[in-house]
């Protein structure tokens, strides 16, 4: 960027000049470049602005004929425009050296991870606040996704490939919506229209957004009951969501073809505000278990959102015990298991939990806090002493092999283990886990007392699990060897 200011200089003198007023920090280089780019002319700058703001505040990363769809569409227009395309070859050249072309993935992306966090800092990009450049782009999506489905791409070339923003747009225009929520009812029209018919007239949308939304069950060609509140909910647009809520209240508890509820998208996502008005209608059932037998408190601990958490906690109409189908496991096991440490401690607070409930596999939230090396959680669980911290799952706690043979059964093995002095070939499974040389490894009091008692390992080293096999540990395993101080 700053050769690129010293070149524009139009003599020698002019150029040493410019070496002199180099900047001497990244923001300094940032203001600098920005102000070029505003001196630009007004097209130019236009250009320029919006390119740095797409690139910016997408909620993925841009192909190029992504963005070069989106320039081409104005407030209005009715089809894609070929003429409105810009220029390939050019199309970064107003951005004086702020943005590039990843030739890899055929992304763009901003020059330095340093310019991503210079633009988080600023409450404006080039004159408007990040909340109108959102509404900006979700204005462009929404217009694209009502061209006819035969005019939503272009032929750029003679090989007929083509350009569109259909899998940005159809995918993505929500959370751009949700981010312009504070700018009130600007795009509440243009929102509903494309809810109510858009997406009727136009199944590859859903079917692109179906897929998005239930990418853990997606099945090509397959479509399940997906309504306006569902689509509302998973997004988290509070604006729109209140617009239905007066309009089409006889699905605000409706299940789609996962048993899920808009209430539970909302809350999987930690989408607060959509949360409270679902349940200040008092129609809804807090309390609603989808096909996998999770309900809205249970996916609101597994993701950490102590917000949503409370408000589901203060309805007293939920189950703070309640375990699913799948796993048999209850909201605080998915909070611990995932390590968000608050909305333990809230569960915890209740007093109405099982600290030790056991899931299908005989594993409790302590067990699963150790397993994935969430310290605080495991000092929260055992500071309550209500758990059982030498609590065995369904394969008992220990499995070691040993020169080809396995050994089952926690004491026993680690006896047998000791006795025969041979060296660990294999696994050591319970509560806490360890990964070393390849081998995978757990095992909570019963994997400390079979590494600290084999004749090979120096006792002096107590404090830790041996060096050698803290020599050739994985990154987990380093994570969890604090843990082992609470067995």
């Amino acid at each position: 960027m700053q050769i690129r200011a010293v070149l524009q200089a139009t003599t020698i003198r002019d150029r040493y000049e410019a070496l002199k007023t180099l900047p001497t920090n990244l923001d300094e280089a940032f203001n600098g470049t920005m102000s070029r780019i505003e001196q630009q002319p007004s097209a130019l700058f236009d250009k320029a602005a919006r390119i740095l703001a797409w690139i910016h505040l997408a909620e993925r990363p841009l192909t190029v004929d992504e963005l070069l769809c989106s320039l081409s569409i104005k407030d209005g227009d009715k089809s894609l425009d070929l003429n409105g395309i810009p220029i390939r070859k050019s199309l970064l050249n107003c951005c004086q050296g702020l943005a590039l072309i990843d030739q890899e993935t055929s992304t763009v992306r901003l020059v330095h991870y340093s310019l991503e966090e210079y633009l988080n800092r600023q409450d404006e990009i080039f004159g408007h606040t990040k909340v109108e450049w959102h509404s900006k782009i979700a204005r462009t999506c929404l217009t694209f996704l009502q061209f006819p489905s035969r005019r939503a791409e272009a032929t750029i070339n003679e090989s007929g490939e083509t350009i569109t923003l259909l899998f940005y747009a159809a995918t993505q225009w929500g959370h751009h919506l949700r981010r312009a929520d504070d700018l009130g009812d600007a795009l509440l029209e243009p929102a509903i229209e494309y809810l109510h018919s858009g997406l009727a007239n136009n199944p590859k949308h859903l079917r692109l957004l179906y897929h998005k939304m239930y990418s853990y069950t997606y099945r090509e060609n397959t479509l399940i009951d997906v309504l306006r509140t569902h689509i509302a909910a998973f997004f988290g647009i509070s604006g729109t969501m209140t617009h239905l809520i007066s309009t089409d209240q006889k699905n605000l508890d409706s299940k789609d073809g996962d048993g899920r509820t808009p209430l539970s998208w909302a809350a999987e996502n930690g989408y607060e505000a959509v949360v409270k008005l679902l349940l200040d209608t008092d129609r809804m059932d807090a309390d609603s278990k989808d096909k996998y037998g999770q309900t809205p408190l249970s996916r609101a601990a597994g993701n950490g959102y102590e917000a949503v958490v409370k408000l589901l906690l203060d309805t007293g109409r939920v189950d703070a015990d309640s375990k699913d189908d799948r796993y048999g496991q209850t909201p605080l096991s998915w909070a611990a298991r995932n390590g968000h440490e608050a909305v333990v401690k809230l569960l915890l607070d209740i007093g109405r939990v099982d600290t030790d409930s056991k899931d299908r596999y005989g594993r409790t939230p302590l067990s699963r806090a150790a397993e994935n090396g969430h310290e605080a959680v495991v000092k929260l669980l055992l500071d309550i002493g209500r758990v059982d911290a030498d609590s065995k799952d369904v394969r008992s706690d220990a499995a070691i092999e040993c020169d080809g043979e396995r050994i089952r059964g926690g004491r026993e093995a680690a006896a047998r283990y000791r006795q025969g002095g041979r060296r660990l070939q294999g696994q050591v499974r319970s509560d806490a886990a360890i990964i070393g040389g390849g081998e995978r490894t757990r095992g909570g009091r019963e994997a400390v007392s079979v590494f600290y008692s084999h004749p090979a390992f120096n006792a002096s080293q107590a404090a830790t699990p041996p060096t050698t096999l803290l020599r050739r540990a994985s990154y987990r395993f380093l994570s969890n060897t604090r843990i082992f101080a609470y067995f």
